[in-house]
């Protein structure tokens, strides 16, 4: 169900700056799901959430100095965020797909 590249992406990504309270409760919240098929993308899906608000963090510090490098890599940060979006709605999108082969 969680492709190799979801697992290595849960094993790479930085913790957000802030995210100490936000981890704690997430990490509550998937002890209490059972099935390994629902924790493993739920975990990573935590995971990219964690890395945007990383993103979002440094996006905003860039946005405080407005020069062009700070926006060309505020404009890169972005991009990745979004790509990160996507994939949470491919995680999403697979884990719908899962619970209706097993209606």
């Amino acid at each position: 169900m969680v492709t190799e590249v979801h697992k290595t992406i849960a094993m790479t990504l930085p913790q957000a700056p802030f995210g100490a309270p936000h981890d704690a409760r997430a990490k509550h919240l998937m002890q209490r799901v059972k099935t390994k098929g629902l924790r493993e993308p739920l975990e990573a899906v935590q995971t990219i959430l964690n890395q945007n608000r990383n993103l979002a963090y440094e996006i905003s510090v860039n946005q405080r100095m407005p020069t062009i490098e700070s926006l060309t890599h505020s404009n890169l940060l972005i991009q990745h965020y979004d790509g990160n979006l996507k994939q949470i709605v491919g995680i999403y999108k697979q884990m719908g797909e899962e619970a209706q082969k097993m209606l």
